[in-house]
């Protein structure tokens, strides 16, 4: 996979995904992916590509208000969303146990999670390869102030109800907490902590994480 990055010529390799014994993906960026427009022809077909999924309308922007400074900002996470039709996530974490963080916002992840429903997907690795499981479906996606932080200047998204982490029931979740850096466009992740079995917390920074200052929204009305 050859992703397009213009600074980087002629480029590099960046990561691998071993989906088995005989089949491997290395994902690389490089000047090289990025495409040239050309005129169509008259023999061009159309339809040739599908078109990009669109975004349900509010699903990737939240407005989050301070209730005793009666102040509100609004997040958009728009430039972090891919449609369901790209072939790579722009974002992911590899942790110290080898296991890959896979995230898209809003939509699902590329990564070779079954579950179609899945924002984020874990590649877990293994002595014997690799297994991708769910850390958390898209249709959960619940945005939050961030605990700690100044309400424009942090978000937390989280996904949930992912594949089944423990004897009891349990299932995985991962929260994302999406710091403010306005130069950081889209972003990318920085770090992780993994709470338990169950829970993971992934660091990013972002410009989507700046909030923008909006008229105050009670948020109980």
């Amino acid at each position: 996979m050859i992703n397009c990055q213009e600074s980087a010529s002629p480029g590099y390799f960046y990561d691998i995904n071993e989906t088995n014994e005989c089949e491997s993906t290395l994902y690389m960026w490089s000047a090289a992916g990025c495409g040239v427009p050309v005129q169509p022809t008259s023999s061009s077909s159309s339809g040739s590509s599908p078109a990009p999924t669109p975004i349900p309308t509010g699903f990737c922007d939240v407005t989050l208000s301070d209730e005793k400074k009666k102040v509100s900002y609004e997040f958009n996470l728009t430039s972090l969303y891919h449609d369901n039709s790209s072939a790579v996530d722009y974002f992911w974490y590899r942790s110290a146990e080898n296991n890959i963080y896979y995230v898209n916002f809003c939509g699902q992840s590329a990564a070779g999670c079954s579950r179609h429903d899945t924002s984020v997907c874990i590649r877990l690795d293994g002595q014997t390869g690799h297994k991708f499981v769910s850390g958390g479906s898209t249709s959960t996606q619940k945005f939050a102030s961030t605990q700690g932080k100044r309400i424009y200047e942090s978000v937390t998204v989280t996904y949930s109800n992912g594949e089944d982490c423990d004897a009891y029931g349990g299932k995985k979740v991962t929260n994302i907490v999406i710091n403010c850096q306005s130069t950081a466009t889209p972003g990318y992740i920085y770090d992780m902590d993994e709470i338990n079995q169950c829970e993971t917390t992934l660091y990013m920074w972002s410009s989507a994480g700046c909030g923008k200052r909006v008229p105050y929204v009670d948020p109980y009305q």
